[in-house]
Parts: C-alpha cells; structure tokens; sequence
C-alpha cells in the first residue's frame, strides 16, 4: 500500500509500495529533500476515477543529485493536461550511495 509521506527514509534501487507517495488529496506542490545520493523519480497526476489510488504515473523518470526540490505546478514540470499532483516514487540511483529522502 502507497504511504501519504516519507520522512528521512533510505529507498532501494527499484520502486517500491514504501517509496510510493499518494497524496489525498491531490496537491498543488510539495517539496523533496534528498540527501546522500542522487535518486530516480516519477510524478503521478490525478486518474480519471475517484479513487485514491487511481493515479497515471509518467512513462518517464527524472534524476535528481541531493538537494532540495519544489514541485509548484504540474506545468513546469511538463505535464499541462493536470493541475495537480497526485503522487512521486523514488528510487535510489545507485546501490552503493543508498539516498536519504523526505517528501513534504
């Protein structure tokens, strides 16, 4: 089962249920804070039913290096056919540098 936050975890190198975010309900921006090494990413906007877990991940990943990320609108991030965000998945990039990350 996807959690609603992450705070200061430590994801493995593939998605997982734990790494999973669904906000309820969906937000407009968060932030990300990674620390330790760079992690992979995929965002979510709201899916066509009501459920909470009726979301449409991206068919891509992002990389990010440690550091702190807000997400403000879905259209910065390229994504204009919603106008909010429904969820983030992490992973770590690398299994040696494992990275620390909390989604506010």
């Amino acid at each position: 089962m996807p959690v609603s936050f992450v705070n200061n975890g430590t994801p493995g190198i593939t998605y997982t249920e734990a790494f999973t975010v669904v906000f309820n309900p969906p937000r407009s921006g968060f932030s990300l804070n990674t620390a330790n090494g760079g992690i992979y990413y995929q965002l979510a906007t709201p899916g066509p039913g009501a459920a909470v877990l009726d979301v449409v991940w991206e068919s891509f990943e992002h990389f990010l290096l440690p550091g702190m990320q807000r997400f403000d609108s879905t259209d910065g991030e390229g994504m204009p056919w919603a106008r909010q965000f429904a969820g983030i998945r992490m992973r770590s990039a690398n299994a040696a540098t494992p990275a620390s990350v909390t989604v506010i």
